[in-house]
């Protein structure tokens, strides 16, 4: 019995089947139950982040790309994990050609499109943290870019349909005999044999689900192979980068921030409010001027200080999400990175450990719900509400 190896492998390189010898049965029971447990709680924690996100979260950029990835991720759960274990239990024979080769184009459209959301959700954090007062980075350039990177995987997902099905291209030959009978002058006949080789070609049907070259050439997929598996390294070191630029700008303010307070005078803000107001003041009569000179040193303090403390929020609240997309980006990373070496057959293949890269779109929503505050307040909301209408 053969264990079937779908997915991402089949797009990148790696050979449809990949077969062992003990204990297959069991392994692909273990797969087909995993799969099915991180169906059912993957789309019920990406359900809750799409409508947690979607109706009270802020109106912010972060929010477009978390929504955007939770849809990725909840179509992956709901739809692509059951398919995977579909796959599985049938040994890839899907046996119709329009299911194998939707199969394929759902796992290359989403399979990426998560790589790059992450690339974007890097961007927009070095603009919103590094970059401020570019403004580089709003609601409608993010929709845009999520809309165009939807767009991107739908024909990397479209290239790897046209790749598979279930016909295939099979070549024939045919050996004919011919008796060839000639005759002499004296009347004898001489026979001979000839013998010819007809080559046929035809299409035919097979329940498996593989690439078939139909309609692209094995040399195209060859390249679109390369190209594929290129763009996750690719993603993977442009958000390295641009973490590392964000993290070594955090720690350069933190220390600007430092020497600030070190090197400031206690009576700083009451100093430069007299140089503000000294064409203000008039004469004193009846301690007019120095009423005057007290508002205007109460009003000068309560001014910067709301303007620091929300410039200081702010860039709190960017570092923090920052810091949770963060950590969605390294589990993004570990779950894929096993699977895209062994597709690339550098290093040796465990079907267990493969399939574990699902992992990644259960994980989502438990790191929403550590490391998002308001995500864990509205989320507490909603079921002490539905708590209360099931009471009455």
């Amino acid at each position: 019995m053969e264990v079937v190896n779908l997915t991402t492998t089949d797009s990148t390189g790696l050979t449809a089947k990949e077969t062992s010898s003990t204990g297959i049965e069991d392994t692909s029971l273990a797969i087909v139950c995993i799969l099915a447990i991180l169906s059912v709680f993957g789309s019920i924690g990406n359900g809750l982040v799409l409508y947690v996100f979607s109706r009270k979260m802020d109106n912010v950029t972060s929010t477009v790309f978390i929504l955007a990835l939770a849809g990725t991720d909840l179509i992956t759960c709901l739809v692509i994990m059951p398919f995977t274990a579909v796959a599985i239990i049938l040994e890839n024979e899907l046996k119709y050609d329009f299911f194998c080769k939707l199969y394929h184009f759902l796992i290359t459209c989403n399979v990426p499109l998560s790589a790059f959301i992450m690339v974007a959700i890097a961007v927009d954090r070095y603009f919103c943290i590094c970059k401020p007062f570019l403004h580089a980075m709003n609601l409608r350039r993010a929709k845009i870019i999520v809309v165009v990177l939807s767009f991107f995987a739908f024909i990397l997902g479209t290239v790897t349909t046209l790749a598979y099905g279930v016909y295939y291209r099979e070549t024939i030959t045919h050996t004919n005999q011919t008796l060839n009978t000639t005759m002499t002058d004296s009347g004898v006949g001489n026979s001979s044999i000839q013998i010819t080789n007809v080559t046929e070609t035809r299409i035919v049907y097979r329940t498996e689900c593989n690439g078939n070259y139909l309609l692209i050439s094995q040399s195209v997929i060859s390249v679109y192979q390369k190209i594929y598996a290129s763009l996750y390294l690719l993603s993977f070191l442009i958000v390295l980068v641009l973490y590392m630029i964000i993290y070594r700008s955090v720690i350069k303010r933190r220390r600007w921030r430092q020497r600030q307070r070190s090197a400031r005078p206690s009576g700083k803000s009451v100093a430069s409010c007299v140089t503000e107001v000294e064409v203000m003041e008039l004469p004193e009569n009846n301690g007019v001027s120095s009423v005057k000179h007290e508002e205007c040193v109460r009003l000068n303090s309560e001014t910067r200080k709301s303007t620091k403390g929300k410039r200081d929020y702010d860039f709190l609240a960017n570092i923090r999400t920052a810091a949770m997309l963060f950590v969605v980006t390294i589990v993004f990373i570990i779950a894929f990175l096993p699977s895209w070496l062994m597709a690339h057959r550098l290093i040796s293949f465990n079907i267990i450990i493969f399939y574990m890269y699902f992992l990644y779109n259960v994980a989502n929503p438990v790191i929403y719900s550590f490391m998002n505050q308001t995500f864990r307040k509205e989320l507490k909301a909603m079921f002490q509400r539905g708590r209360k209408c099931v009471v009455r």
